[in-house]
């Protein structure tokens, strides 16, 4: 009989519990001005995590933006989405913490 392994990056899923639904929030920093948080947004409509809570507000630089959001969706989910946003220009710091506990 033949079997097939996870992928390594599900190999610890079963383990850790990290295929549970999680609630991050998340407070992204950028410094590409308004067309910035636009980017943001049209990246956060990724349909595997659900996004609630969206608000944009400018800092003290005259192009800064902070982009604050609740995430919900698995770890590895989350994660992949994080690094999507590491990608965009202009975004320089992301912060998150987990919101709640999903039932």
């Amino acid at each position: 009989m033949l079997t097939l392994d996870k992928p390594p990056h599900l190999a610890n899923e079963a383990k850790t519990g990290s295929s549970d639904p999680v609630a991050t929030e998340h407070r992204v920093t950028i410094d590409d001005g308004f067309s910035g948080v636009i980017k943001v947004a049209h990246l956060l409509r990724h349909p595997a995590c659900e996004i609630s809570g969206f608000g944009a507000r400018r800092t003290a630089d005259p192009d800064g933006w902070t982009i604050d959001y609740v995430c919900v969706g698995t770890a590895h989910q989350l994660q992949m989405l994080r690094k999507r946003v590491y990608r965009l220009p202009g975004v320089r710091k992301i912060e998150c913490r987990h919101a709640l506990k999903l039932p």
